[in-house]
């Protein structure tokens, strides 16, 4: 309803749905609701705006970075680039990577190796 206040709903629309789910599951989390009241074709709808949303929230940070990195070093600030491959060695060397994939489970760490472009 918020949504219909907010964009002047009264100059002409006439119909407004309220879809009510209710997501039984964890607290916070909406599994239950996901896993089961979801139709599947609204899932999917669901997860490309997701995802889409997702990447280009990705771009936005990546333009930022980029034009912040140039004005802080106009401004005189010294901009450092550390060697990535160091830091990955000692999480690995730490267990860091091990402890993680066991509380991700294989299917989850497996798609973050995939989008990191490595195993780790």
């Amino acid at each position: 309803m918020i949504e219909v206040e907010e964009t002047d709903a009264g100059q002409g629309d006439r119909n407004c749905s309220l879809l009510e789910l209710r997501c039984p599951g964890r607290p916070g989390t909406g599994r239950g609701c996901w896993d089961a009241d979801v139709l599947h074709d609204l899932k999917v709808i669901i997860e490309r705006a997701f995802n889409e949303a997702g990447m280009l929230q990705r771009e936005d940070v990546r333009k930022l970075n980029d034009t912040l990195e140039s004005d802080l070093a106009a401004k005189g600030m010294v901009i450092n680039r550390t060697e990535p491959d160091s830091f990955r060695e000692q999480l690995q060397k730490s267990g860091f990577y091990k402890e993680w994939k066991t509380k991700f489970g294989d299917e989850t760490w497996a798609l973050l190796e995939e989008s990191a472009g490595k195993p780790l």
